[in-house]
């Protein structure tokens, strides 16, 4: 348990936690509630202090990505290392374990710029290798 917070207190800051990971993926209740399943009321209890079930911590860890363990104590990180998640409903969105948002747009971006990085990283050291070359021709 998060020290020094009573249940009530810890499982409040959970949803709170919740709900801000939630708002930032443009999640509404209902929108949490259909992937998983459940009604909308459900989702809002669980986010207004209702704690988790070990079967139900289980199953907002598969869809979303959420340390189970986080879920029911609050102890540790919230999120599953190197998770990324589809959770928006356009399927061009996804989730990292951090929080952040990951397009389709980005990844293609950061492939492009990394490719460019290579090129730059090729051409550096076939002139560190003819630098090499002119000062070892100049020492030896």
């Amino acid at each position: 348990m998060m020290t020094g917070l009573s249940n009530d207190n810890q499982y409040v800051l959970i949803g709170k936690k919740l709900k801000v990971f939630f708002d930032n993926q443009k999640l509404t209740q209902q929108d949490i509630a259909n992937k998983l399943g459940v009604s909308q009321a459900a989702v809002s209890a669980l986010l207004n202090g209702k704690p988790f079930g070990k079967k139900l911590a289980q199953k907002w860890g598969n869809i979303f990505g959420i340390k189970p363990n986080w879920l029911l104590t609050g102890e540790g990180d919230m999120f599953k290392n190197n998770h990324v998640n589809n959770v928006s409903g356009n399927g061009n969105t996804s989730v990292a374990g951090d929080g952040n948002q990951i397009t389709t747009t980005y990844v293609s971006e950061m492939l492009e710029l990394q490719k460019g990085y290579q090129e730059m990283l090729k051409t550096s050291q076939e002139q560190i290798t003819k630098l090499i070359a002119i000062i070892e021709k100049q020492n030896g």
